[in-house]
């Protein structure tokens, strides 16, 4: 069984991941052409591999 530390130290990581994603993540005008840009990516990728 976890003891209470761990549960903290795990729960600041997490938060720490999550303020981290935020500040890195792109904000404003950027945001969208950054998830249009990686659906196609990702669209790409599976075309490739399903024609295989």
């Amino acid at each position: 069984m976890a003891n209470g530390w761990s549960i903290v130290i795990g729960l600041i990581i997490v938060v720490l991941a999550c303020a981290a994603a935020w500040l890195l993540s792109p904000k404003g005008e950027n945001q969208t052409d950054y998830v249009l840009s990686a659906m196609a990516s990702t669209h790409r990728t599976q075309k490739r591999r399903l024609k295989r």
